[in-house]
């Protein structure tokens, strides 16, 4: 497994994929899919489908699995075409976002707060980028 911190202060909530990409003048990484995890409660996810990632998040108290609104599955569209380079999720995003609950939307400021303090680990394997707050 490879780990990777961050060295930067990061203005949104998830790291750029392109500083992956262009890390050392390396290839790029393939990604099929993000882990990032918020709280023990929360975990959000990145799925490639059909060459394209899209957006949901589980919650474990409730069993079940949510989708992000309309109007996130159009940003993640955005973000896929401009090939993640340009705008990522920040956090008034999130704030904008009626279907998240208060809790989650706490964890997710943390969790901002954390990457931008370089509190956040980074790690790489089988196609998977597990973001995991320290």
């Amino acid at each position: 497994m490879r780990q990777m911190k961050a060295k930067n202060k990061f203005k949104f909530l998830f790291l750029f994929l392109f500083l992956l990409e262009c890390k050392e003048k390396r290839e790029p990484i393939p990604i099929d899919e993000i882990k990032v995890y918020i709280s023990p409660k929360y975990e959000i996810r990145l799925d490639r489908y059909e060459g394209f990632l899209d957006f949901s998040y589980d919650c474990d108290v409730l069993k079940e699995k949510k989708k992000f609104s309309e109007s996130y599955k159009k940003m993640i569209y955005i973000l896929n075409k401009k090939k993640w380079k340009y705008d990522f999720i920040s956090v008034e995003h999130i704030q904008g976002c009626t279907q998240l609950n208060q809790d989650l939307k706490k964890d997710f400021i943390e969790l901002n707060k954390r990457i931008y303090n370089n509190k956040v680990k980074f790690n790489y394997e089988d196609g998977v980028l597990f973001i995991i707050p320290q």
